[in-house]
């Protein structure tokens, strides 16, 4: 968009939005069970990127289609460490033998995971063509298509892979 200095609020304004919905986790997951919020988050992160890759320059798109993107982020990393930290104490119990410090290492797994594979796509987003000292004015009709593409096609193929591999290979109940 080249305004750089209107999206200032966009951090606060995540903070507040981040907050809010993790703590709503409980009574979400209460009413709708962990399975369903997840997919119900999905759907909704989805739309997000949607908006995104159609807002153009329109603050107001791009600030909602962001919100749409954000506010099921948390509780979608909520379900799956909860489903994870269930897997684990599982099948600790199972064996009969309960290791805490594992137990507690499964939220660095995956916050270095998905830091990871976020850079990955950024990083090839960048070696695209977004280049030191580009502006939104010099960059060419195909390197906007090359970045939406890194950056919404991507990430959109990756969350429907990661949502039928959840739907498919997830057995955990409540």
């Amino acid at each position: 968009m080249g305004h750089a200095a209107q999206f200032s609020i966009l951090g606060t304004i995540n903070t507040v939005v981040g907050l809010l919905s993790v703590s709503l986790f409980p009574q979400l997951a209460g009413k709708l069970n962990r399975r369903n919020l997840f997919f119900a988050c999905i759907a909704v992160i989805l739309c997000g990127i949607g908006l995104f890759s159609v807002a153009g320059t329109s603050l107001a798109l791009v600030l909602l289609a962001d919100e749409l993107f954000f506010i099921p982020q948390p509780l979608v990393f909520l379900v799956v460490l909860m489903i994870i930290t269930d897997c684990v104490e599982y099948d600790q119990w199972k064996l009969g033998h309960r290791d805490e410090a594992l137990t507690l290492s499964v939220r660095p797994l995956l916050d270095k995971f998905v830091g990871a594979i976020s850079n990955l796509v950024i990083g090839a987003a960048v070696a695209a063509g977004m280049t030191t000292g580009a502006t939104a004015g010099s960059i060419t009709k195909a390197g906007i298509i090359s970045f939406k593409l890194h950056v919404f096609a991507l990430p959109f193929a990756l969350i429907i892979l990661s949502s039928f591999v959840f739907f498919f290979r997830v057995k955990l109940t409540e």
